[in-house]
């Protein structure tokens, strides 16, 4: 990297230089209605935010003029029923004037090696598909495009669609309620269920005791967990829904439901839904705009039933692609010089 620009965490007095690059960026792909949050929202929600921060970012300062920001990346940490700890890098942004001198690679190294630090295996992000020189670059780096290899579709609900989403009234005996220490066992075993209906095979990073640590009984959580406990039998739980507050550069707080899963004995009672209703309700209340989700092409049945909701396919009516590096490419990328 050009030795007249130093990469830092931000800090506090950057949101309205971070705003600007965001802004550019905007521009960038071509996007006139965004941002719509200003400084004064990436300030409350990165640095003052009273339960943690919404998000995380890097930024490039110029050697020569302090408090010029040439680049910045903000990211956020994630979860995977699949590995365990992950990290998604939401915006890699260098303005035009500042390319070609090892801004963007070393800002992702500088992520990967936190994330790593973390222990986290795995780096997620979403590129357009128009954007070739972009994605001749992550390729370069590792990264892998799962919407080809593995077919996964982005879907998005906005804020109206959440707040009207009401769950239809059923017979179901089943309470929705937050998931208690006591439960990470019988959510282990929905989630090595699912592994077996859906046919992934479970990775070593994941087992019940790293549940229970990074989520049900950790003060400082990658996640958070919803279950349906049966009313009849409290000893049972139909199903589960887990999801972690995400970040966007464009209209700031979200939500994203990383896994969502009710056993087939429980299942056309409703439960699935009110599981849903009362995930919105909390993302509501929390003032997220978005909650996002992928799901996978062949499992018709769930994109018919978001997009009758309202749904958008983010994939195919904007172009999305989701991107990834494992641990391992992670690894040797942190190695590049």
């Amino acid at each position: 990297m050009d030795a007249q620009f130093s990469i830092r965490p931000a800090i506090e007095t950057d949101c309205s230089e971070i705003l600007r690059l965001i802004q550019e960026l905007a521009d960038y792909e071509k996007m006139p209605d965004g941002p719509k949050i200003g400084a004064e929202v990436l300030i409350g929600d990165g640095f003052n935010n009273a339960e943690a921060a919404y998000y995380h970012c890097l930024v490039a300062e110029s050697q020569d003029a302090p408090g010029q920001l040439v680049a910045y990346c903000l990211y956020f940490y994630t979860y995977s029923t699949d590995v365990g700890r992950c990290v998604y890098m939401e915006d890699l942004y260098v303005s035009p004037n500042f390319r070609s001198k090892g801004l963007g690679k070393s800002l992702w190294q500088t992520l990967v090696k936190n994330a790593l630090e973390r222990d986290c295996v795995r780096c997620e992000f979403v590129v357009l598909d128009w954007n070739q020189s972009s994605i001749e670059f992550y390729h370069l780096q590792g990264a892998k495009n799962m919407s080809s290899q593995e077919g996964w579709v982005q879907l998005r609900m906005n804020e109206s669609v959440m707040a009207s989403f009401k769950a239809p009234k059923t017979l179901s005996n089943t309470k929705v309620r937050r998931a208690l220490k006591s439960d990470g066992p019988k959510i282990w075993n929905l989630i090595m269920e699912q592994t077996g209906m859906d046919g992934r095979l479970r990775k070593p990073y994941l087992n019940p005791q790293a549940l229970s640590r990074d989520g049900i009984e950790s003060d400082d959580p990658y996640f958070h967990c919803l279950v349906g406990e049966n009313h009849e039998n409290p000893s049972i739980i139909e199903g589960y829904l887990l999801y972690y507050y995400v970040y966007s550069t464009w209209e700031g707080r979200a939500v994203c439901m990383e896994d969502f899963y009710v056993s087939p004995k429980s299942r056309n009672k409703g439960i699935g839904q009110s599981l849903l209703e009362a995930l919105l309700k909390i993302a509501v209340d929390k003032k997220c705009v978005r909650c996002n989700f992928k799901v996978h092409k062949s499992n018709e049945a769930s994109l018919t039933f978001f997009s009758k909701i309202g749904s958008q396919n983010i994939s195919s009516d904007e172009g999305w692609l989701l991107y990834r590096m494992d641990r391992n490419a992670m690894e040797e990328f942190i190695k590049v010089k």
